[in-house]
């Protein structure tokens, strides 16, 4: 029975508005144009060959799936979450930090999930 109510996920329509508005902001080309030209940000997930484009040639290659899939590995840390049970957290850190590529592979799966982009696509591996 534990196990039906363990996740519970409510993503109503203003919960799916706000969630584009973020995206879209993040998306901005000042926002990433800041962390391109600083690189930081979400070009720390980038091969050496796409930091080498200029960020207008970079941003022209994009497509909505991999922006996405660049705002959630950016923007969220799975490592932060906390559960309300601790033995839950316990088994949950234990179960991912035993697993090859731990946390950063976790995060690139849940991007890749949440995205839809090509998880066979070299560009959507955390580099």
């Amino acid at each position: 029975k534990r196990a039906l109510n363990f996740v519970q996920v409510e993503f109503s329509d203003r919960g799916a508005s706000l969630y584009l508005q973020r995206m879209n902001d993040w998306c901005a080309d000042a926002r990433m144009a800041v962390d391109w030209g600083e690189k930081d940000g979400f070009t720390r997930h980038l091969s050496a060959d796409e930091q080498n484009l200029t960020f207008p040639e970079w941003k022209q290659k994009q497509t909505a799936e991999r922006l996405t899939y660049l705002y959630y590995l950016t923007t969220q840390d799975l490592s932060k979450a906390k559960c309300s049970r601790e033995e839950d957290m316990k088994m949950i850190t234990s179960k991912v930090v035993n697993r090859n590529g731990g946390w950063k592979e976790l995060n690139h799966k849940m991007a890749t999930f949440r995205s839809r982009v090509n998880e066979t696509d070299p560009n959507t591996r955390s580099h």
